[in-house]
């Protein structure tokens, strides 16, 4: 069934490239493909977006907004630092798209709005884990270096769900890696 242009929003259009994104790579974000995906004509898209290049870049300020927003959410949700570190660090390691996203983020440092959006995600990671080591008493240093290994821990635990090692990481095996890091990020 055909979705019409009218009832078919630039969020819509966000919505589906962020999951064709997480899924396959900015190389697949092509507005033809996307449009079938939608059932719609590329007419609908030049409705919303000027180009594909405008796409992208509202689309990793879109994916920014979403991890913005879940953060926010999770800072009110869980009022303990340790609580919301574990919490926090859960969501980054499963939630799948925004893994994903990330990591494709990862792969394109040579474009620069894709690694400005990187280096701010980075950031907003190790900002995270800093102010929640500050909150349970870490002195600042000694939290921002907390914060850096524990954001290598994270990194290379959804690194290795990226690179295809389907026979090493069980399912078993992942949920331990999840559990031990976020017990070394627990501890302080």
């Amino acid at each position: 069934m055909r979705k019409s242009t009218s009832k078919l929003s630039k969020s819509d259009w966000l919505d589906e490239a962020l999951q064709v994104l997480a899924k396959s790579g900015f190389e697949a974000v092509a507005v033809e493909s996307l449009a079938r995906r939608l059932e719609v004509t590329k007419g609908s898209f030049y409705w919303h977006f000027k180009s594909r290049s405008e796409l992208i870049k509202l689309l990793l300020a879109f994916w920014e907004g979403i991890e913005e927003q879940y953060i926010d959410e999770y800072k009110q949700s869980y009022g303990g630092a340790r609580v919301f570190l574990k919490e926090i660090l859960k969501v980054l390691i499963s939630d799948q798209t925004n893994k994903r996203v990330f990591l494709q983020l990862s792969h394109h440092l040579s474009d620069e709005a894709i690694k400005s959006a990187y280096d701010r995600a980075v950031k907003r990671r190790l900002n995270l884990f800093s102010e929640a080591y500050v909150k349970m008493g870490m002195e600042k240093m000694q939290a921002k270096e907390k914060a850096l290994m524990t954001y290598c821990g994270y990194f290379g635990l959804i690194k290795l769900t990226d690179d295809g090692l389907e026979d090493v990481l069980t399912q078993e095996v992942e949920a331990r890696l999840i559990g031990r890091e976020i017990e070394f990020a627990l501890t302080i």
